[in-house]
């Protein structure tokens, strides 16, 4: 955990940040755009913020490489929000 001593605030922080884009997917399935669009975009610049925070001074190769593909996929999460329908269409 880099410079943080794992204690149990530590894990739990930690656990709580796992948890989010689990309960993502199921919020975009269970509930309407208009919730869905904010919630999208608020945990994704969160998301954003923590992931560049974890990879600024990381050193391992593998983790800046993950790091950045979190990075792109947040992106899109992002900008999809950004441009989902404000109205639903019927099919």
């Amino acid at each position: 955990m880099g410079f943080l001593a794992v204690t149990q605030v530590t894990l739990l922080v930690s656990s709580a940040l796992m948890i989010v884009p689990t309960l993502m997917a199921l919020v975009n399935v269970l509930v309407s755009a208009s919730i869905a669009r904010p919630a999208n975009m608020v945990a994704g610049l969160c998301y954003l913020a923590v992931t560049i925070g974890n990879i600024v001074s990381e050193t391992w190769g593998y983790y800046i490489l993950f790091g950045i593909m979190e990075l792109i996929v947040i992106a899109v999460i992002v900008i999809k929000s950004l441009r989902w329908p404000t109205v639903e269409q019927n099919e």
